[in-house]
C-alpha cells in the first residue's frame, strides 16, 4: 500500500555523507539534518534507524546496510534513499545530489520506501 504523498520530506543524512549536504537540501526546499547534529555520529545503524522511525525521517545514505535493515523490517515507517554514486569527492557529490534529487523525490511522491539513486 503506497504511503501518503510527501512533498517536503525531512531527511536524515547518514554519517557517510558530508554535513555540507544539509545546505543542498535546504536550497531545494527540503528540511534536512545530519546524524552528527543529533548526536548519532558513530552510532550503530539500528540506532539511526530507530531515530528516523521515531521522527518520521527519510534516511539518505551511501551505506548498503540500511537497505538490508529495510528488507528485514516489515511495515517500517522508515524510508531510505540509497545513493549509489560510489567513492566520490564532495566536490562531485554535492552538485550531483542537487541535480539528481528530483528523481528520488518523484519516487517518494509515488509512495516508494526504498529508492536507489545512482548514476545514469
Amino acid at each position: 500500500m503506497p504511503r501518503d504523498v510527501v512533498t517536503r520530506p525531512t531527511v536524515l543524512l547518514d554519517q557517510n555523507l558530508p554535513r555540507r549536504a544539509v545546505s543542498v537540501f535546504k536550497e531545494l526546499g527540503i528540511d534536512a539534518v545530519h546524524v552528527h547534529t543529533v548526536k548519532l555520529s558513530g552510532k550503530p545503524d539500528r540506532d539511526i534507524w530507530r531515530y528516523a522511525a521515531l521522527n518520521n525521517l527519510i534516511i539518505v545514505t551511501k551505506d548498503v546496510d540500511f537497505t538490508q535493515i529495510h528488507d528485514l523490517t516489515l511495515k517500517s515507517p522508515v524510508r531510505v534513499v540509497w545513493l549509489r554514486i560510489g567513492n566520490t569527492s564532495n566536490k562531485t557529490l554535492l552538485p550531483w545530489l542537487r541535480l539528481n534529487w528530483s528523481r528520488a523525490q518523484l519516487r517518494l511522491n509515488e509512495g516508494h520506501d526504498l529508492i536507489e539513486l545512482g548514476l545514469l
